[in-house]
């Protein structure tokens, strides 16, 4: 079937198609997942265990050990790391590509039910089909109150009851996690004196707590007609019936536990803090569901937050329950969606703009808006095709495959203007539309084709890699391939038929000048655009007039193209650095240092960074403002580091410090890392190692493109 000849001889049947396809590639873009990044299936299992007041010997020895020389023989493991901190170890264990995540996740719980002899107090480990070092929370909010009386971390548990499990609950929302608050405990402090003088030991004062707090099934008993279920139940509820608990009967009758200990409710060491501006606070990260769509998730979570905060919401409530002044609020101070559109946005304006010059192009050269309206359709078309095509095989629309999209606005317009420059020509020839369409098509559909599989050839071996950097430019690649190859087919369909449509015949060439259509009388009144091609014309003729000519003019651009490569050729890397509004900060404290000292090493960084807060009212007071060096090398120029609208500095119980802050000026949230890395320096902190960067797009393996890994 000659698909040429159908596509002229019905114009409806194609105009049907083109519509089908722009009505799919609407539904494609409703349901098509919007992320910062294309999804990597790297092959990482984490394991994790905890072991509450532990010392990371402690955890080494009696818990991480064990279960390494189990995992260590599972099949295809590429790589086994451990890290072993105060009441947690962890194991990553990657595979080589290609392993199934499944399988993997299955042979490392088998293998780890073969570790016995756990001591009591660890609890089971945590699994999971993710790299703990490559998690990039979509959002951080944050919850505060202007009250100074009130102990904001004392408001853990309400967080982890009533407002987590709500964000939970946002469509595409996989995991919420809460830090800087402490749980609520009950302390036994027992009186050593009296536990001998009742000949109790201290382990069988453990045993005898531990023996009875639980709730014990003892059967079923016969009723009449009925079976009554019995149950044992001496789980604690309240400290008066902890209090009132037999531990010891002897000759004076039974000891209870007011006998020899007090009880009290009250809350967990401070182990680790979170502050914002300076005050403490509760923090709150969020995780979406892989292949969900990220502005769906976050605009779920800004609705949730919005209900939260309401008058007479789950805040509002409790902070009159408690008689908090000022009440409580949850802030959102970092919004992964906000680049995300950003990004979009100069990305499809990018594809807006580089279309709008592609028809500018066309205009001067073609002088027929008929012709410019043909060849225009095929940048649409096609890119929409290619979001057609990405969704049916499961992608997703994310950065890469958009500046994908935005590389192919030139090249589908490339088909289009051989196949219709070609039928032009046929009816300068004084064929009729329908014959000079379908002669002019025919002739150049094979070199056509020709250069489209070229086009296609170079970015389809991509698609086959299967490493981590054939993943990352698998989108791209896919992008290109689909929208040139759908421009092939659009050359050979819609051009033609819309040809042989809408495009004037031509009595005679020598009339043509008399016959000019609308737009060339309209470039008329700007002559330059009217002689453009008739002087490049006679350029091209002169500059291939001699062999001398030609010589040089083949010199010439291989010098201009060196030397322009040579003066803008950007640093090598592995990845884009991106350009997110997050700075971040990192500092290694000599070893063993308590949580009072952690705190006071924040302060002191805070001091360093507080000139740069902006006020309630989000103004900034210039008068405090300093310069700083702009890099780590002697003689660095000065800079002024922009305000910061967000600001927070986190403590964590493995003696780990971190801080983060958000720009007021995005387009120069570069200068922010100076300012962190001074005051973390050695002057501020001494004996602290401290490290400031951009956060960067990419984070693979906890680390970004120029992140070089070395095993010691």
């Amino acid at each position: 079937m000659n698909l040429v000849r159908t596509a002229i001889e019905q114009p409806i049947t194609v105009t049907v198609f083109i519509l089908l396809a722009l009505v799919a590639g609407g539904v494609a873009i409703l349901r098509v997942p919007v992320q910062m990044t294309p999804t990597v299936d790297d092959t990482v299992i984490a394991v994790t265990t905890r072991w509450e007041n532990a010392s990371p010997q402690e955890i080494e020895t009696e818990v991480v050990d064990k279960q390494e020389e189990k995992l260590q023989g599972i099949a295809n493991l590429r790589s086994m790391t451990s890290t072993s901190s105060n009441s947690q170890g962890q194991i990553r264990l990657e595979f080589i590509t290609g392993v199934n995540k499944e399988i993997a996740l299955r042979e490392v719980s088998d293998k780890l039910r073969e570790v016995s002899n756990y001591p009591i107090q660890v609890d089971e480990p945590v699994i999971e089909a993710s790299d703990p070092d490559s998690n990039d929370y979509i959002a951080w909010c944050l919850i505060r109150t202007p009250d100074q009386h009130i102990d904001i971390q004392t408001l853990s548990d309400f967080v982890e009851d009533r407002i987590k499990p709500q964000l939970e609950r946002v469509s595409g929302m996989s995991e919420v996690n809460v830090f800087g608050g402490r749980e609520r405990e009950v302390q036994i402090h027992f009186d050593p004196a009296l536990l001998a003088q009742h000949q109790i030991s201290v382990s069988a004062f453990v045993s005898s707590l531990q023996d009875i707090n639980k709730n014990l099934s003892a059967g079923a008993l016969r009723q009449g007609k009925y079976d009554v279920r019995i149950r044992s139940v001496s789980r604690f509820d309240s400290p008066e019936s902890i209090l009132g608990m037999v531990v010891r009967h002897d000759e004076t009758g039974p000891v209870r536990v007011r006998d020899v200990a007090t009880v009290h409710e009250t809350f967990k060491e401070e182990r680790s803090f979170v502050r914002h501006m300076g005050r403490n606070v509760l923090a709150l990260n969020f995780q979406r569901e892989p292949g969900s769509n990220l502005i769906s998730v976050m605009s779920g979570l800004h609705n949730e937050l919005m209900v939260i905060n309401e008058k007479g919401g789950v805040l509002d409530t409790y902070a009159q329950s408690r008689g908090i002044e000022g009440g409580l609020e949850m802030i959102q101070v970092y919004d992964q969606s906000e680049y995300v559109k950003q990004a979009f946005g100069l990305v499809q304006g990018n594809i807006v703009f580089g279309g709008l010059l592609a028809v500018i192009v066309l205009m001067i050269f073609l002088r027929s808006l008929r012709s410019i309206g043909i060849i225009a359709i095929a940048i649409p078309v096609s890119i929409i095709g290619a979001i057609v095509v990405m969704v049916a095989l499961g992608r997703s629309i994310n950065v890469i495959s958009m500046a994908g999209m935005a590389f192919a606005v030139g090249m589908v317009v490339d088909n289009a203007i051989v196949v219709l420059e070609n039928i032009f020509r046929h009816m300068e020839m004084g064929k009729k539309r329908f014959q000079a369409a379908l002669d002019g098509a025919l002739e150049v559909r094979g070199a056509v084709l020709a250069s489209t599989l070229t086009t296609m050839l170079v970015f389809i071996p991509i698609l086959l890699i299967q490493e981590m950097s054939g993943q990352l430019l698998r989108d791209i690649s896919l992008a290109i391939v689909t929208s040139v190859g759908l421009s092939f087919i659009i050359s050979i369909t819609v051009i033609p038929s819309g040809a042989a449509l809408f495009l004037k015949e031509k009595v005679k060439s020598e009339n043509r000048e008399k016959k000019d259509s609308k737009l060339s009388k309209l470039l008329n009144v700007f002559s330059v655009f009217k002689q453009f091609p008739l002087l490049l014309r006679k350029l091209s003729y002169w500059l291939n007039g001699g062999f001398l000519r030609r010589i040089v003019l083949v010199l010439v651009f291989t010098f201009v193209t060196l030397l322009g490569i040579y003066l803008t050729l950007p640093p090598i890397d592995y990845l884009p650095a991106g350009n997110r509004n997050l700075t971040f900060g990192l500092m290694i404290p000599p070893p063993g240092y308590n949580i009072d000292q952690m705190k006071e090493m924040g302060k002191r960084v805070e001091d360093k960074i507080s000139p740069f807060w902006v006020d309630e009212d989000g103004k900034l007071d210039n008068d405090r403002l300093y310069q700083v060096p702009g890099g780590f090398f002697p003689g660095a120029p000065m800079v002024t580091p922009p305000g910061l609208k967000h600001y927070f500095f986190v403590g964590t119980e493995g003696g780990m410090l971190f801080h983060g802050g958000v720009s007021v000026d995005e387009k120069r949230v570069v200068d922010v890392a100076p300012l962190f890395q001074m005051a973390t320096s050695q002057a501020v902190l001494p004996g602290t190692f401290g490290l400031a960067f951009q956060f960067p797009l990419f984070r693979l393996g906890g680390s970004s493109g120029g992140a070089v890994k070395i095993d010691l």
